[in-house]
């Protein structure tokens, strides 16, 4: 399992999104175990990374963590909210929105943005129509 995927299971790791962080779990039984430990054992370790993370971070290291890697969707929103309350610009806040939001879900690749997974349309991307009015 790479890093990124170990990064996600561990935001994901006492979440609300318990069925998901079991899934995560369950995909890295490859790894013989993770060092021996159980299926319990490695979620509970997550979840103490999970914490020791929040707890360490400051808020927008936090947000930016929670934003860009787990897929919870409300937590997500949450923290796209909050990135976008301490970005400093001087841009608008329309524009602010659309630039967190966008970095947070990149566009991906397929025919027209169509995928299994929940993405954003396609006009969303466009920097053109982030104006204010």
């Amino acid at each position: 399992m790479n890093k990124t995927a170990v990064l996600v299971r561990i935001l994901l790791a006492g979440s609300e999104g318990k069925t998901a962080s079991a899934a995560w779990v369950d995909a890295d039984q490859g790894c013989a175990g993770y060092g021996g430990l159980s299926r319990q054992e490695r979620f509970e370790m997550d979840c103490e990374y999970r914490s020791l993370l929040h707890k360490r971070l400051l808020p927008r290291h936090w947000d930016s963590l929670i934003a860009r890697y787990t897929l919870d969707t409300a937590e997500r929103g949450h923290a796209i909210k909050g990135l976008g309350r301490v970005i400093a610009t001087h841009a608008h806040q329309h524009f602010k929105f659309y630039a967190v939001l966008t970095w947070a879900e990149p566009q991906k690749p397929g025919a027209d943005g169509k995928r299994s997974s929940a993405i954003l349309q396609a006009n969303i991307y466009d920097m053109n129509l982030w104006d204010d009015n």
